[in-house]
């Protein structure tokens, strides 16, 4: 029996645009699933931002439109760009970044009638106060510095940005200096030395507690055929929780009527499971206003948003930007927040 070629090749070229559309569809109701359900198993993919695995949904559309299926294909367009509104919260931020000045006059005008404050967070590796010093017009009121620099460098950026106006603690790798009386809330075990808990009272007479936060660092291996990264991501993130348990346990006792912020460092991703129970007392304030690409993360090529700040309902957060640093891996942070009465 003769074998057909032109007859396999037929029948096989048929076969390419069901094989893309079945796996683009698996591929997108998995991706869907893990990303709404936030799988404990799946720390690893949740690592990463929404985007990347997009990417390949994009490249099987190409060839779709190469298999002549163009219906399927703008329909699979307009899934993915849905998967990026939906789960990519950049989409959002820069699309408002669009409309939404920064700084707004009307916020402007609150800060110096002492009815919005202004919070910069900044990992500075150690090193870098140059980034925080040359955004001296940027007026901040408070600071958080994580793996902060050594004393004399908190002196002369303390001098520079607030004059004798301000004070600062600091406390294991974190320091926060604000314009205003900055003292210790509370005494920690050493085994919390990863947050530092202040209480404010800014020259307006307003009080905030004030917390800077450093979470510990995340896995970094990225082999996904070794169970053993799955299985080292999960224990990281594990790890993690638990820092966010012993937060919550101690933000349980700050009264209610006291404005409190987290900010930091937090090394994980904005959005992922292990936040979800801040919700509670607090708002992610660049989910609310962000501006922009809010990245921090790496400062040259930042695809990820570690570096937070989170406020509670006493405040209306107006606008949040990551600003690019000079010799960190981190981006800075800025929020503009309007006090409520």
């Amino acid at each position: 029996m003769m074998i057909n070629l032109k007859d396999i090749i037929s029948r096989t070229s048929k076969l390419i645009p069901i094989i893309i559309i079945t796996g683009s569809v698996i591929y997108g109701i998995s991706l869907i699933s893990v990303f709404t359900f936030q799988l404990e198993s799946c720390d690893v993919i949740l690592f990463f931002p929404p985007w990347i695995y997009s990417l390949p949904g994009f490249l099987l559309l190409i060839l779709l439109f190469f298999n002549k299926r163009v219906l399927w294909g703008i329909g699979f367009i307009l899934f993915w760009l849905c998967f990026l509104v939906l789960f990519q919260e950049e989409s959002k931020s820069i699309i408002r970044g669009l409309f939404v000045p920064w700084p707004s006059a009307d916020w402007v005008e609150k800060q110096e009638n002492g009815d919005a404050i202004r919070i910069v967070s900044f990992n500075c590796a150690g090193r870098d106060i140059e980034t925080l010093i040359q955004n001296e017009a940027l007026k901040p009121d408070i600071i958080l510095m994580q793996e902060t620099v050594n004393p004399d460098q908190i002196n002369i950026l303390q001098t520079k940005l607030f004059g004798d106006k301000a004070s600062s603690y600091t406390s294991g790798d974190s320091t926060i200096i604000a314009k205003g009386e900055v003292n210790l809330s509370k005494n920690l075990p050493s085994h919390l030395h990863y947050f530092l808990p202040a209480r404010i009272r800014l020259h307006s007479g307003r009080e905030i507690e004030m917390i800077s936060l450093h979470l510990q660092a995340p896995e970094n291996g990225y082999d996904f055929w070794n169970s053993s990264c799955w299985r080292d991501h999960q224990n990281s993130r594990e790890r993690q929780q638990k820092q966010i348990d012993e937060i919550l346990v101690y933000i349980k006792d700050i009264p209610p009527e006291i404005p409190l912020i987290i900010g930091g460092d937090f090394n994980v991703p904005a959005g992922n499971r292990i936040l979800q129970p801040l919700h509670d007392k607090l708002q992610d304030c660049f989910a609310l206003a962000g501006i922009g690409w809010g990245n921090t993360m790496l400062n040259d090529f930042p695809v990820m948003r570690f570096d937070q700040i989170w406020a509670s309902g006493h405040f209306q957060p107006q606008a949040v930007v990551a600003k690019q640093s000079q010799a960190s891996d981190h981006r800075m942070v800025v929020c503009d927040l309007i006090t409520k009465r």
